[in-house]
């Protein structure tokens, strides 16, 4: 597990994949959550995922080019 976190911190290509990756899943879980516990609509928790992704692959983007 400490090796999937090693390479998720490196900022390589293939970390970047993995944090799209976990990314994708973790949304998925969330849309169904929000779909299934709450009663909300699919078209609703697709804007606030949406949102909070770019917001996650921005910061990773923008720390691949503060740190190199």
């Amino acid at each position: 597990m400490s090796d999937l976190i090693d390479e998720i911190t490196e900022m390589t290509s293939e970390g970047i994949l993995n944090w799209i990756l976990l990314l994708t899943i973790f949304s998925i879980i969330t849309v169904i959550g929000n779909c299934a516990g709450y009663k909300h609509p699919i078209s609703d928790s697709l804007v606030g995922i949406v949102i909070l992704s770019s917001i996650v692959l921005l910061s990773v983007f923008f720390r691949t080019k503060i740190t190199n």
